[in-house]
């Protein structure tokens, strides 16, 4: 904004947030419909989750010791209210898992079981050094803490809705442990190896202080020595870089989205579900080529697994197609469907795109002339401007909606989806 008699340059700190308070009391006025900006709930300053721990939860997909802590607060609180000394406090956080500690000028609260720490004042600011010890006295750390009963502690558990996640977290928290012993013995292998190269080149180094040779030839022949040792130490840890490397490629992940977009790119439908399972629960992919079935009354209550079973006979059906590349046939059913749309258009070949799967679950596909198309699952999004990657979205919804798609701008979805919403369907 320029001032209409300085001419200077005014900027207001984080007006971000006025310009959307502002808009979205205009669109209430108006009667408008609510854009996708920032909503006018903020959550308040214990609720909401510092830029770590946010950070934490959106790359990994599990919750963060401070959001752990925090859905605990009301309890702490209701124990400070009844406390009487230290201990008692100490107690309450003990029952959860965490523990009450010194840090700096202030104090942390830490998990009792792993390195996870964050500010007590972040929890709280009643749980600051300075209103605590005018409340309870001089600080007092916590007497017999194993004889305190948890009633729960923190264990990183996955964000993601779909009930069909437990399963896998389990299979990654085995593939996770696997990991970390491999790289255990790993390192304990470099450390041995590491430890006899040093004692092999400090006992040369022994023999040489004594030798009646003169003080600069003796200083000569350490520095070689040394160097020597170097040498062999970077070998030795080079030589370890394969065995690392092998193993990143085994288990290439180290956190629970990494694992699910692993298995997702693995053509594991049910890992792409859960991770589009964040903001809701969403199924596996399938296809629609075959009529819908008309519901067994007699069968009710197994339709859960009818469906299941329904879904392994059409992704049967999909890999037995001939058209498809040997590559393809491991592929997601996202994938498979893009290639069949490739294939049904002459001036393009099945290697005229690259695909990933992001952490959000939304499979990319990336064409060769630059153009993007994004299947999230419930919608579908190409680049705009790009008139290719129009017509491959749209073929790409036809091919998993059937002809019954509806675009608006640069999204497509399905118009049963858009009938239903505007209360049109069933």
């Amino acid at each position: 904004m320029i001032h209409p008699e300085k001419h200077t340059w005014h900027k207001e700190f984080r007006d971000f947030r006025i310009r959307d308070a502002l808009c979205r009391e205009l669109e209430q006025e108006l009667g408008l419909a609510v854009d996708r900006g920032k909503q006018p709930e903020q959550k308040t300053r214990s609720e909401a989750l510092s830029q770590t721990a946010a950070m934490l939860e959106a790359h990994t997909g599990q919750q963060s010791f401070e959001s752990y802590a925090k859905g605990h607060q009301a309890s702490i609180l209701q124990a400070l209210e009844s406390a009487k000394d230290w201990q008692a406090l100490h107690e309450a956080f003990a029952g959860y898992g965490m523990a009450l500690v010194p840090h700096g000028n202030g104090l942390a609260v830490k998990d009792a079981h792993s390195k996870a720490a964050m500010k007590a004042s972040a929890l709280d600011r009643s749980l600051s050094l300075k209103k605590l010890e005018s409340r309870l006295g001089p600080f007092m750390r916590v007497q017999n803490f194993e004889a305190v009963q948890e009633h729960s502690r923190y264990r990183a558990e996955p964000l993601h809705r779909s009930p069909e996640r437990g399963q896998l977290f389990a299979a990654y928290q085995k593939a996770i442990e696997t990991r970390k012993e491999k790289l255990q013995t790993i390192k304990e292998q470099e450390v041995r190896t590491l430890a006899a190269i040093r004692l092999q080149w400090e006992t040369k180094r022994q023999e040489i202080e004594p030798m009646n040779i003169a003080k600069c030839n003796r200083r000569n022949l350490l520095a070689l020595a040394r160097k020597h040792e170097a040498e062999a130490l970077a070998k030795a840890r080079l030589a370890m870089q394969p065995e690392r490397e092998c193993l990143r490629q085994e288990l290439p992940f180290s956190s629970w989205s990494g694992f699910l977009q692993h298995q997702a790119e693995q053509g594991n439908e049910v890992a792409l579900a859960v991770l589009r399972s964040r903001q809701g629960e969403t199924p596996p992919e399938k296809t629609i080529s075959q009529s819908k079935p008309t519901k067994d009354w007699s069968q009710h209550g197994l339709e859960y697994a009818f469906a299941k079973a329904q879904l392994a006979s059409q992704q049967r059906a999909t890999l037995e197609n001939a058209n498809l590349t040997a590559t393809g046939k491991k592929q997601l059913l996202a994938v498979l469907r893009m290639e069949e749309v490739m294939q049904s258009k002459r001036s393009l070949t099945p290697q005229s795109y690259t695909w990933k799967v992001d952490n959000k679950g939304t499979v990319i596909f990336m064409l060769s002339n630059g153009g993007i198309v994004r299947d999230a699952g419930q919608k579908v999004f190409f680049s705009v401007g790009n008139a290719e990657a129009a017509e491959m979205a749209k073929l790409y919804g036809q091919a998993k909606w059937g002809k019954g798609i509806f675009q608006e701008g640069n999204v497509i979805i399905r118009a049963e989806t858009v009938m239903r919403q505007q209360g049109l369907g069933r």
